[in-house]
């Protein structure tokens, strides 16, 4: 079935909100204004098990994982721009992440699962197929336009660690350096050092716009396809100076079923400031809650090139020579020009 073509909306059914953090530090930490932390810490307090995505030790991949208290919140916190692992260990034994889903709802625990759509149709699948109740299953999704492959963080991190000669000990691809927008890339080394860089104008911003999964540019999982509870994001177009702005990040919230409203009640405003959000303005600087990513052409050969030259020369094959110094110089310029009005 052909998923590509923009599906008609009614704005009047759907339910938006916009909200971030109060406290700044956590906010700083979410990649936009935090709602995820906000909903995960709910169903911690109530005793329940939330399961995300988390960076494998040496941050060349990502792993589903599950938490149950809330000094591990952070290592689920923040955008993995990568397709994740869905294997964990449960009980000392390899299982899937739809087998411990399951395996909590069966020990009648509250279960929140953030993932990606594709990821929560998985989890609705497996549930049906094996009869599981889910009463007590909450399902959060992202907006997603399509993550990139493991390789390209890969490829960008160690050719990193290569330069500085010390292992990486933390990675981000939405570091506020200036705020919210524009993101950055952060990479930390052992060894003390560490490197920042504009995420698009990277070599790793520049793959991940184009270098998915054949799947992603058919996604079954947009708009009113959209089978989560509740569907986050970032609130992009959301003007400096209008109500309800945050420098550092504000989420945006779609909610999609009333157990999804009824979680959105239990929140704290004095943790997260929420309020109604005009739903036609937030669907039009986010496309991909609606709509799939676009193919290119010739991106066959960029994945070739990625695995016979390595990354950097592919994103530099496919810009081609001088285009490709002339692009790394502009974007260096957009970003001083950046960081200077930042600071007035």
């Amino acid at each position: 079935m052909d998923y590509n073509n923009e599906i008609e909306l009614d704005f009047s059914k759907i339910a938006v909100y916009q909200g971030f953090l109060t406290d700044n530090d956590d906010l700083l930490k979410s990649s936009s204004g935090g709602a995820a932390r906000a909903f995960i810490e709910i169903l911690i307090k109530r005793g329940g098990v939330v399961f995300g995505v988390t960076y494998s030790e040496d941050f060349y991949s990502a792993n589903y994982c599950f938490i149950e208290n809330e000094e591990e919140i952070n290592k689920i916190i923040g955008s993995k721009y990568i397709y994740s692992n869905k294997k964990l260990i449960l009980n000392k034994e390899t299982v899937t992440v739809f087998e411990a889903v399951a395996y909590f709802l069966n020990q009648n625990r509250e279960v929140l699962f953030i993932g990606l759509g594709c990821d929560i149709s998985a989890v609705i699948k497996y549930n049906e197929k094996y009869n599981i109740d889910t009463s007590k299953l909450y399902l959060i999704d992202l907006i997603c336009q399509g993550p990139t492959f493991p390789v390209v963080e890969k490829l960008y991190i160690s050719r990193l660690e290569k330069r500085y000669k010390s292992k990486t000990v933390g990675f981000s691809v939405r570091y506020k350096r200036l705020g919210w927008f524009p993101p950055y890339i952060r990479v930390i080394f052992e060894n003390g050092k560490e490197y920042t860089e504009s995420f698009y104008g990277s070599d790793f911003g520049y793959a991940f716009g184009k270098y998915s999964r054949d799947c992603c540019y058919n996604c079954a999982n947009k708009g009113s396809n959209h089978k989560s509870d509740i569907t986050l994001g970032d609130y992009w177009g959301l003007e400096k100076g209008k109500e309800g702005y945050n420098k550092n990040g504000v989420s945006i919230i779609f909610i999609n079923s009333q157990k999804g409203k009824a979680l959105l009640s239990e929140i704290d405003q004095d943790r997260f400031k929420y309020k109604l959000a005009d739903a036609k303005e937030s669907l039009t600087h986010n496309p991909m809650y609606y709509k799939s990513r676009e193919k290119d052409a010739d991106l066959a050969i960029f994945s070739r090139n990625i695995n016979q030259y390595g990354l950097h020369c592919a994103v530099k094959m496919d810009i081609g020579g001088l285009k490709y110094y002339f692009i790394r110089i502009k974007r260096l310029i957009g970003k001083r020009i950046r960081y200077w009005k930042n600071r007035k």
